[in-house]
This record gives C-alpha cells, structure tokens and sequence, in this order.
C-alpha cells in the first residue's frame, strides 16, 4: 500500500490534509515527508508540528498491533493546528502511558496546547497546537512543569 495523502481547502482559512500510511516502520518518515510539503503554512511550528506526527505514527506503528492502515488528519487554521493519528488499536489511558516507556508523550504534552485519545472501534490521538508559540513571561516560565492538558476531543 503506498501512502495517499491529499490537500483539500475547505474554507478560506483552513487548510486540511489526510493520510493513509501502512503499518510498517517507514510510515514515521512518510508521514513527516507528506507533511513537511505544508511548511509555510506551519511556520513557525513546523518542527514542533513534524516532531509530533513523528511520535504519533512511531506509537501507533509500535502499539497498534494492527496490519490495517494508519489515517493522519491535519489541520491548519488560522489560530491552530491540529493532528490526529488513527489506528485499529485498543488505545491507551494517556495518564498513565507517560511514564512508562519512552519521552515521546511527555514532548508531546509540552508542546501540544491540548491532547487527548478517543477510541471507538479504533484509536484516535488528537493533538492541538497554537500557531504562535508561547512567550515567555518570566525568567523561568520556561521550566513550567505543568501536567497535560488532556480533554475530550471537540473539547
């Protein structure tokens, strides 16, 4: 299966690409390859954004257990981006899924302004991500240790 992806433009200012990756260990790199073609509309959290989808694919790939295909959702407005990563998977509780392997959640969580997993016949992990980073406001706002900010998705 090779990869299919597609940029559609929904509306004036949301641009949206889907993805169907195989399960093998290239998707990561396929999927990062796909969306580096949005670069300039994911300025300046484009290295934030490809860091991301490389977790999300590498977790599915490794977790999913499942030899049906990877679907990839971005989505570019205005304000936000947002990724989701699906597989046939029987997801995972995100708490504590932290702590317990690599640090690929936890970059995640710093970076995403919220995540979470919805499952429903397969797993969905959506990541949403301001466009403008944050400031920093302090001499150490930079070393907030704050927890995720998961919610349910549409939340």
């Amino acid at each position: 299966m090779a990869v299919l992806g597609s940029l559609i433009r929904r509306q004036a200012d949301v641009n949206e690409m889907r993805l169907v990756l195989k399960p093998d260990e290239r998707a990561p790199a396929k999927a990062r390859d796909r969306v580096s073609r949005l670069r300039s509309s994911l300025e300046p959290r484009f290295d934030d954004v490809l860091l991301v989808v490389s977790e999300l694919v590498t977790n599915s790939v490794r977790h999913s257990s499942s030899t049906r295909p990877i679907k990839m959702l971005v989505q570019i407005s205005g304000s936000r981006i947002r990724l989701e990563v699906s597989d046939r998977g029987s997801g995972f509780e995100p708490l504590h899924s932290m702590g317990g392997g690599g640090l690929g959640l936890m970059i995640v969580d710093r970076i995403a302004a919220s995540w979470g997993v919805h499952t429903n016949g397969s797993c969905t992990v959506w990541v949403e991500i301001s466009k403008l980073p944050q400031m920093a406001t302090g001499p150490d706002s930079s070393l907030d240790q704050s927890p995720a900010r998961f919610r349910q998705p549409g939340g």
